[in-house]
């Protein structure tokens, strides 16, 4: 097999205009004008009125380009496009191949009589978005004020002579004694005299071939006695093995397929009306966010593994691909193998782009149908993906809809689409849509069965897998994308990076709610970012108290799209908001919680991990300048995977706004976590001025305090950094945090006592 990737040489014109610019591929529409001076950075302040009426154009791209020896000698030659956003019509050297209607599919064209020696044209001509329907990818609609699209993937031409390794399939049955694994070819048509070989590596170099079966290409089962398992991640290790399969002619190689595998048990559970994974026979608790592009589709790669190691290093053991967005490129669910992240994957389907918006047509069938089998070849192989999700927010779009409507949902997302992944991908379960109770269109986001969105706090779901609040991204975000005169909360520049559900109002209401009313805008972001913190705090603690009832939060969301205001924990350049570092503490796999009781609090310990642990619980009540008031240490085994609730502690003493609680776990003497609660709003409680300040000792950062403090946030007035933790509560005296990236300039602290 010979590759070329046609990644040099392409132009790209707009349909009309005399001039082309040039187009690196992969990239995209905006991506090419603004790297040629032809358009404004669309992010920048409210976007161009040239960035917004691209939608109205026709673009051509063009490459000529030379084919490579090797292919031009080859019998079958492919032509490859592997991502196209928009509508396109593709022509090689004058004679049409067909048309690209999917963003999220690739589409290969036979082009053995069309390629010639020396020089060959390649056009895509990408039609105006009212010049027909194609399924997009869906983040447009709730996220950047302009169209796009583009060649987002490599375009690559392929040599065939036949007898190619097409797809390879691995499956997995558990047992006792070990696991069988059954392997099964896909080959390219018309390969004569062709040998294939297969082999399975394990982390530890051990080696087994896979041994011939009663054709070319047919193997036999192997088994394989005490095979290292993949766990997501706190719950064992990620190993993974090295499946190569190889073709061969004679002493030539022909063809080799490398993939990295892991082995383990999938099952999805629905008993009584909840939904839990079980992984290797433990029933796990999936803790994490929804993941959405974090950048224009075309744009360099580096987003998505630094936002996993964020993930890694917030405690997460779950993701989940949000339908909005796009699936993304095997880099990135290896990198989820690697790090045990969990991949709730969803199918891209929302109910603005889903194909039962109008009567279910075959040929919008057939389309869905062979998405969800790309799909399928494509990430089947990868451990971390956990579940198939049908789409989000699809059942509830239909509940109301006509009888035809409901009867054409429930054949396509319960049986098209479960029947096609069942078949090519069996190993891993599917679930209709989120929010769903099951199928059937019944009471989806119902709180007693399946899955919900929009969770409130003191009312855990059976698994909560979508909520949130909105905040504002920091200050150098805001700077990034605004003027000085900008500035300003409700600014127009603001309400056009706005992405949160009810908007500033619905932020502003939750702060007067809460807080003080900050006194300028610096603070208000500041106070904004607490506000979402808290909240998604207190809807995860309280799912994770319950485990068992509930088995799973994912909140949304853990990045963006653009710069904006949003729901997300990580901002679009990278930056963590309080969010994350909250996510750090309220997802570690060991968590104190306190809880409001009817005459005091009830503390729960949360063990996440798969032993038993032995802790130490030390609590007081404390008055505004910190004294002491009551206090108590308990010690407790709590069992492994469970929730363990103490005994209600009454607090007939307690004045609501002038004390607090302050609470902490131990283990073999080692502090794991602290944390403190107050028992009104911050804004009607009396804070003593902290009189906080900072200084940096080598890789730390020592912030000394007079007072209790709550929030306390450390911030460089220059690049932004990365510390192990920061928004958090502190007594009088010191903490050292250590910083993990980012050089410290002009430190600054602050805590609520500032939001006035």
């Amino acid at each position: 097999m010979t590759i070329q990737t046609l990644s040099q040489g392409w132009t790209l014109q707009i349909a009309g205009e005399p001039h082309a610019v040039p187009a690196a591929i992969p990239g995209s529409l905006c991506g090419h004008l603004v790297a040629a001076g032809r358009l404004e950075e669309p992010f920048w302040r409210e976007g161009t009125p040239e960035a917004r009426a691209l939608g109205a154009k026709e673009f051509i791209y063009c490459c000529r380009f030379v084919p490579e020896k090797g292919l031009l000698a080859s019998p079958q030659k492919r032509l490859r496009f592997r991502g196209v956003d928009g509508l396109g019509e593709a022509e090689l050297n004058g004679s049409p191949l067909g048309r690209l209607e999917n963003t999220h599919r690739a589409y290969t064209f036979d082009v053995s009589r069309l390629l010639h020696p020396g020089e060959n044209t390649l056009k895509l001509r990408l039609l105006p978005e009212r010049a027909g329907v194609s399924r997009r990818a869906g983040f447009r609609a709730f996220g950047p004020r302009f169209p796009d699209g583009g060649i987002w993937r490599p375009v690559e031409l392929a040599g065939l002579e036949g007898g190619e390794i097409a797809d390879v399939a691995l499956s997995q049955r558990h047992t006792k004694e070990g696991v069988e694994l059954a392997l099964a070819l896909e080959l390219v048509p018309g390969g004569e005299g062709v040998a294939y070989h297969a082999s399975l590596t394990a982390p530890d170099g051990q080696e087994r071939s896979f041994l011939p079966g009663g054709k070319p290409g047919e193997f036999r089962p192997m088994h394989w006695e005490n095979p290292m398992l993949w766990w997501p991640r706190g719950y064992g290790g990620q190993p993974l093995y090295t499946l190569l399969v190889q073709a061969q002619k004679g002493e030539r190689a022909l063809h080799a397929k490398k993939l990295s595998v892991g082995l383990r048990s999938l099952k999805l559970c629905t008993g009584e009306g909840g939904l839990a994974l079980e992984i290797n026979g433990v029933r796990v608790f999936p803790m994490g966010a929804l993941y959405v592009p974090p950048r224009r589709l075309g744009e360099p790669r580096e987003k998505e593994s630094r936002l996993l190691e964020h993930c890694a290093a917030a405690n997460f053991n779950c993701v989940r691909v949000w339908a909005g967005g796009v699936y993304e490129e095997e880099a990135f669910y290896h990198t989820c193998d690697q790090l045990g992240l969990m991949v709730w994957q969803d199918l891209m389907f929302t109910p603005e782009n889903q194909p039962v918006n109008q009567p279910l047509s075959r040929e919008s069938a057939e389309e869905g149908e062979a998405e969800a089998a790309d799909i399928a070849r494509r990430l089947r192989h990868h451990p971390s993906i956990c579940l198939w999700c049908g789409g989000s927010g699809t059942e509830l779009a239909n509940l109301a809809g006509s009888p035809r409507q409901r009867a054409d949902h429930i054949r396509f997302y319960e049986y098209i689409l479960p029947k096609t992944l069942a078949r090519l991908a069996p190993e891993v379960p599917y679930w209709p849509a989120t929010p769903s109770s099951g199928g059937g269109l019944d009471c989806p986001n119902s709180r007693e069965r399946g899955d919900t969105h929009e969770n409130q706090a003191g009312e855990p779901a059976r698994f909560a897998s979508q909520f949130g609040f909105g905040s504002f991204p920091c200050l150098a975000t805001v700077e990034r994308f605004t003027q000085p005169r900008d500035r300003n909360l409700s600014s127009p520049v603001m309400d056009a990076h706005q992405l949160s559900p009810g908007g500033t109002g619905a932020i502003l209401a939750g702060l007067h709610q809460e807080y003080l009313h900050p006194h300028d805008f610096d603070t208000a972001l500041y106070a904004s970012q607490l506000l979402q913190a808290r909240r998604v705090e207190e809807i995860v603690e309280g799912c994770r108290r319950n485990r068992g009832s509930c088995m799973g939060v994912l909140y949304d969301r853990l990045n963006d799209f653009m710069p904006c205001a949003s729901r997300s924990s990580i901002d679009y350049f990278g930056n963590w908001k309080a969010l994350h570092y909250f996510a750090r503490r309220f997802y570690a796999p060991l968590l104190l919680s306190c809880q409001r009781g009817e005459k005091g609090i009830v503390l729960c310990v949360v063990n996440e991990t798969r032993r038993p642990r032995h802790v130490l619980i030390a609590w007081a009540l404390r008055d505004r300048a910190c004294r002491v008031r009551r206090e108590e240490t308990i010690t407790l085994t709590v069992p492994a995977l469970e929730s363990a609730w103490l005994e209600p502690i009454d607090l007939p003493e307690l004045r609501e706004t002038e004390d607090f609680l302050s609470y902490a776990l131990y283990e073999n003497g080692t502090n794991l976590s602290f944390a403190t609660m107050l028992f009104t709003p911050p804004k009607a409680y009396a804070f003593s001025n902290p009189g906080l300040s900072c200084r940096l000792e080598g890789d730390q950062v020592v912030v000394r305090g007079e007072a209790y403090a709550q929030g306390v946030e450390i911030r460089s007035m220059g690049e932004e950094i990365l510390l192990e933790d920061n928004y958090f509560d502190m007594l009088p005296g010191e903490r050292r945090v250590k910083l993990l990236s980012g050089t410290p300039r002009a430190l600054q602290v602050r805590s609520v006592y500032n939001i006035r």
